[in-house]
Parts: C-alpha cells; structure tokens; sequence
C-alpha cells in the first residue's frame, strides 16, 4: 500500500540534508534571485523556460538544500495558495560566487516578523520589473538590468552587484544640500531597431507625503528635483553614458497616481513632459503588454515605453518613444 508522502514544512528546512544536484536552469533561478534580491515562485515562473509544478517543486528542493531562503515577514499573511517568497542564502552566494557569477557583497536581510513590512515594498518591485522583463521577453525585446551597464567587461566573481544611487546637489530658495537618488530598480529596454531606453523605477506605497513646507525634507518632490537636477548636470552620463533616462512611478491607486501627477506638472515650465511616466501597480501587472498601455504623463497622456510597428497609416516616427 502506497502512503502519500510527508510535506515538508514551509519554513523550516527539512531535518535531514537534502541532496541536490545542480543544473544549468538551477543556477538561472538562483542568478536571478540574486540579481532581484527577493523572487515569488510566480515570478520564477514567469521568467524560466519550464512547467510551474516542476519549477514550484525545485524551489522548494533548493530551499530544502540551503541555497535559498524563505523570508519569515511573509508568515504574516501566509496561505496554502500565496506564492511563497525567495532570496538568496549565503551557500547559495558562495556557489554563485564559484559558478563565476556576480553577485552582491552580501545576501538581503532576513528581518524578523516584528521589523515591520519592508518585504511588502521590495516585492512590489520585483512585480513591476518581473512584468515588464516578461512583457519584453514576449515582444522579442532585450531586457538589461544596470548591472549589465558596464561599458567594459568585468572578471567574474570580482566586481560585486550594488544598488544603483549616486549623490546629487540641490539648490533650492537660495540654500543647498547634498542628497542620494537610490531608484527602485533600474534597467533598459532595446527595441528591435537597436534603440536602447533607460528606465529608472520608483515604486510609491503611498508613504511618503507629496511635497513638504521644507523642501529638503523627503519627499515626493524633492525626488522629482533630485532627478532632474541629475538629468541636467548628466549624471548618469558621466557613470554609465545614458543620453537620456525616464523615471516610472508606480502607485497603487488611482487617486494617488493623479495627485502625484498634478504636482509633477508643476515642476515643469509648461506644466508638461515626458521624463516621469505613471501608471497604478494593478494595471501594470494585468496589462496584455505593460510596455504599452498602463503608462501615462504628468498631464494623463498615454506613452509606451517602445514604438509600435505602423498601421493604418501611422508611423512609429508618430509614436511616443523615450529618447533622451
């Protein structure tokens, strides 16, 4: 008689060693944890070639191994059918590391279910991102992350990951100050012309306020200057050779992607430009193709993120695309 076999707890590894043998798309799922700091197994569905059963079952195998993590803040709200959560554990670093993989310095922090809903907004990220590399996937479109960037080759294993950010100086009513621009995410999209466009992503849970009395202190704002300061005084030129840049901001209602909208436009002499696109977190992650249709400008214009191929009498010379 044939008894089903035990589950393993969820997030608690397995008491005994569990043996592993790696393979080529083992050591893509664990690359891209990695590069993404924190995956769902919908989002390694999405992203690897493969059955979502097959896929659910060897990360489960690879968590049993030590190579991956469960973040515990994701018990809060755990359920037979949430996707559970992944990121990298130091072994599994190491064996990148080995593999001949950049990797970052060191593996995310696993905060403790009282150190409040960080992992909320860090997966939230990979949502957008995950949707849009999918989407350029689909398209036959190259997707890059900044990592990816360097204009010259580095030895593997020997120039580590790091987030983007770089410091910029903001003069505002005569005073100045000194801040870090540290983007959600970013990464660029080369279309089948060989045009590539840069993104930098800002992911807003509605926490911080809009604008403040004092311009210096955080806030949506100040973000927008920051950003537009960098554009001006060609920042990332300088690090990466980016002509040009658009920042995406992702809200998660409609009532907030239209306040920030409005107070975007009136940083802007016209009340009007193209180098903030907006959109709301469930239209990016339902859309049939989130390069296209969810993106709006400060004045609720809609723009694509890559130009379609004409029809009808329209010329992709017609259609919005980000240039610098």
């Amino acid at each position: 008689m044939n008894h089903p076999r035990p589950r393993k707890p969820r997030f608690r590894r397995a008491a005994l060693p569990v043996p592993i043998r790696l393979t080529g798309r083992d050591y893509q799922i664990l690359n891209l944890v990695s590069v993404h700091r924190f995956l769902r197994s919908n989002h390694v569905i999405a992203l690897v070639s493969g059955s979502s059963q097959h896929l659910i079952r060897r990360l489960g195998r690879l968590y049993h191994a030590g190579l991956l993590d469960r973040p515990p803040l994701q018990r809060l709200h755990a359920n037979e059918d949430q996707h559970i959560s992944y990121c990298l554990s130091e072994r599994g670093r190491k064996e990148l590391i080995s593999h001949g993989e950049r990797v970052f310095p060191g593996v995310p922090r696993m905060r403790p279910l009282s150190s409040g809903s960080h992992l909320g907004h860090d997966l939230r990220v990979a949502d957008i991102v995950v949707a849009v590399q999918s989407s350029a996937r689909a398209c036959g479109i190259e997707f890059r992350h900044h990592h990816d960037w360097e204009a010259f080759e580095v030895a593997a294993g020997e120039t580590p990951l790091h987030p983007m950010k770089w410091p910029v100086r903001l003069k505002i009513h005569s005073r100045s100050s000194t801040t870090w621009v540290i983007p959600d995410a970013a990464f660029s999209i080369r279309d089948t012309a060989d045009r590539e466009s840069f993104f930098l992503l800002e992911v807003d849970r509605g926490t911080m306020p809009v604008a403040r009395s004092d311009p210096f202190q955080s806030s949506f704002l100040k973000k927008v200057e920051a950003y537009r300061e960098s554009r001006t005084r060609g920042h990332l030129w300088k690090r990466w050779q980016i002509p040009g840049f658009r920042v995406l901001v992702v809200t998660e209602t409609e009532e907030r992607k239209k306040s920030l909208q409005a107070a975007t436009a009136r940083c802007f002499r016209h009340g009007t430009s193209t180098m903030f696109l907006f959109a709301v977190a469930h239209a990016v992650l339902t859309a049939a193709d989130s390069l296209d249709s969810p993106w709006e400008d400060c004045t609720g214009r809609m723009v694509g993120l890559v130009p379609h191929p004409p029809t009808d009498g329209e010329s992709c010379q017609s259609l919005p695309f980000p240039g610098p």
